[in-house]
């Protein structure tokens, strides 16, 4: 069982002594870097976390360290806060960091030369294609920083803001979690260990009277091993047990298979009131034993059959000819059985002709119409696909604004019987932002906007606990954990159904970091190939049922899969490590301590060279006998057979005779 143990906690422990010891304040004042002084320290102890506040005057800017240290996790986290308590505008703030030292003092060698030890594993983001969330180990060369950056402002295109630092003894996970444009730099220094500095990549301006501003969050968490698989895991238990949102009950969210006629109805710019009753009643009648009806883009007003495509945002009503009674009729048939609404916002994003465009063009940001030399320049991305259909950037920013959208949503989901809340955002805000600020003001207006973006969610939640929330961003480009504590990604990447090879592999980085997410894009009655590949918490499956369908497989193939989705909670393993090449095969296991039995999952992809594979599993026991079983490919169970644990952990054995194939194996300790 992968727990924290007492060394680990203690590092934790004399990180968080650190910070309120010598408290990142890394910033300068009017070009002058602040120096050391005097803090101020306060502690709140409380049974899951210890919060610390290290606090220090500037003259009329106050500088607050908002740490916690997690009790049962080796996990610490911060955020940098800088607030104008004066009547006048506050000095210029500039080359502020979250962080800019030594991370790991430990990590020296004993020459400047080539370094076999020291590895920073890294990831990158979503950005439609099939490298997404792609798997780096480097090793660290003396006095070469690795600099990193995402691309346009949203949080997670192009990189992920998650780093496994390795040495042979043990490691470090690292998040950084700003919802804008951020930068990251490692070095490693052979006396003196490994150098991290995180921030806003773009801020340089004066506060306001009264106005707040905070740095990225940034969380570590530590493993006293250098076993990649306990640092995962070690993340993955404080992920679940202290992160990704609960039922209003404090319950895990739910396995849950979604359907919907997007595929079949171009999103929903075709669906009715009268066809979506069919498809939900079609799938009752049959019972399918579905969750979530899924209704995405165009269900609103001005996402009718008279607009070319879905992108037109900005009026949050139900289209009025296509639904005249709002989305109430199939929420409340849903509800009848048990079932639950999704449907579809871009609540940042507003089109001419909408009516938040046309009546409050004041709440709104506006759109450059050309490159400024700001953008050209910078290396923090251009934005390729800011304007679509000239729509404008909503003003987060502005406290008014956030109140009409947080409003006006909740109207919608109130008034048509909303229980899961679908935010995409696809468009880049960054040159936004740089369009709209002024020289003395860089970032400031994205950091506002970052905070109130944040509050928004949590407004929502606060206003309908028992309403689910779902992140996306063009796919799964804002998937960053400030995020993650608000929403689940339901879309990782609007490319991911395109290919299972590709699917697969997103999943091996996922599986990593972000426990909670969905695998959609099922459009058949399923194989116990497309179910190993589609291995996640939630699913999505698009059945036509205008015609034909084999409705007794449909449901055998939904039950099998919510019989073995929820080992995904588990403790993950990568038995054959990590590959993208589909001439080898692809494994993973899910192994469940508490009640001693576990999921192993082996896909060969159409052109895989490798016919048989021993694969060693992980976390049995030795001296214990398991009852093992295979699902068949009619989604019935294969007879028992019974291996000892030494046996599961020399490797069990599996054979393909070509194309596409999967094993999908149960195992649990004999009484």
């Amino acid at each position: 069982m992968i727990r924290q143990n007492a060394a680990e906690q203690q590092r934790a422990q004399a990180f968080l002594q650190a910070l309120c010891e010598a408290p990142p304040f890394l910033f300068s004042l009017d070009g002058e870097p602040v120096s050391a002084g005097p803090v101020q320290v306060s502690r709140h102890e409380a049974a899951d976390r210890t919060e610390a506040v290290v606090s220090r005057r500037f003259g009329d800017l106050v500088a607050e360290v908002r740490a916690v240290l997690w009790a049962r996790h080796p996990a610490v986290e911060w955020t940098v806060w800088l607030r104008n308590i004066g009547e006048a505008d506050s000095p210029l703030i500039s080359d502020w960091r979250a962080f800019d030292g030594v991370l790991a003092p430990e990590m020296t060698s004993n020459h400047p030369g080539i370094n076999h030890t020291y590895v920073l594993q890294y990831f990158r983001g979503d950005y439609y294609s099939p490298d997404g969330f792609e798997q780096f180990d480097r090793l660290l060369s003396n006095d070469i920083p690795l600099t990193f950056h995402n691309e346009g402002g949203r949080s997670c295109s192009t990189e992920l803001p998650y780093y496994r630092l390795r040495s042979d003894k043990r490691a470090i996970a690292i998040a950084v979690s700003w919802q804008g444009q951020w930068q990251t730099s490692f070095r490693f220094n052979w006396q003196q260990g490994v150098y991290f500095s995180a921030a806003q990549a773009r801020f340089h301006g004066r506060l306001h009277p009264g106005e707040a501003v905070r740095s990225p969050l940034i969380a570590l968490l530590f493993s006293e091993s250098p076993d990649d698989a306990r640092c995962v895991n070690l993340w993955r238990h404080w992920m679940i047990d202290c992160n990704i949102p609960r039922q209003a009950g404090g319950q895990p969210l739910p396995v849950c298979a979604s359907f919907g006629s997007n595929a079949y109805f171009y999103e929903c710019r075709d669906a009715t009131e009268e066809n979506q009753l069919f498809f939900v009643g079609k799938l009752l009648e049959n019972q399918v034993p579905f969750d979530i009806w899924w209704m995405d883009a165009m269900w609103y007003d001005c996402g009718s059959r008279r607009l070319p495509n879905w992108c037109p945002v900005g009026t949050w009503r139900a289209d009025p000819e296509r639904f005249p009674h709002g989305l109430t009729p199939i929420s409340s048939l849903l509800h009848a059985n048990g079932k639950r609404l999704l449907a579809w916002f871009e609540p940042e994003r507003v089109s001419p002709g909408t009516e938040i465009y046309e009546k409050y063009p004041q709440f709104t940001l506006t759109t450059p119409q050309a490159e400024s030399p700001a953008i050209q320049q910078g290396a923090m991305g251009t934005d390729t696909n800011a304007s679509i259909d000239n729509s404008r950037l909503l003003n987060l920013a502005d406290p008014q604004v956030l109140r009409y959208i947080t409003d006006t949503v909740s109207d919608a989901i109130r008034d048509n019987g909303i229980d899961w809340y679908r935010q995409d955002m696809n468009t880049n805000p960054l040159r936004v932002w740089i369009h709209n600020e002024t020289p003395e003001r860089v970032g400031v207006l994205e950091n506002l906007y970052c905070q109130n973006l944040l509050r928004y969610w949590d407004t929502l939640r606060e206003r309908f606990p028992d309403v689910w929330q779902d992140t996306c961003a063009s796919g799964g480009r804002r998937i960053e954990l400030e995020t993650l504590r608000r929403a689940v990604p339901l879309c990782k990447s609007d490319y991911n159904a395109v290919d299972p090879c590709v699917t697969a592999a997103f999943h091996h980085s996922l599986y990593q970091w972000v426990p909670y997410f969905a695998s959609l894009g099922m459009r058949q009655t399923g194989t116990l190939y497309e179910l190993a590949v589609h291995m996640a918490l939630f699913i999505g499956v698009s059945v036509d049922v205008r015609q034909p369908q084999d409705y007794d497989r449909l449901n055998r193939f939904l039950l099998a899969y919510k019989q073995l989705a929820p080992y995904v909670w588990g403790d993950y393993y990568e038995p054959l490590g990590y590959t993208r090449d589909p001439r080898l095969l692809t494994a993973y296991q899910f192994d469940r301590p508490e009640q001693a039995d576990g999921l192993l999952g082996v896909i060969a992809h159409d052109g895989c060279r490798m016919r048989a594979a021993a694969l060693p599993l992980q976390g049995v026991d030795p001296a214990a006998v398991y009852r093992v079983r295979e699902l068949q490919e009619d989604f019935s169970w294969g007879p028992y057979a019974e291996m000892s644990g030494a046996q599961l952990a020399a490797g069990y054995p599996v054979a393909f005779a070509g194309g596409r194939q999967a094993h999908l194996v149960q195992y649990g300790k004999k009484a």
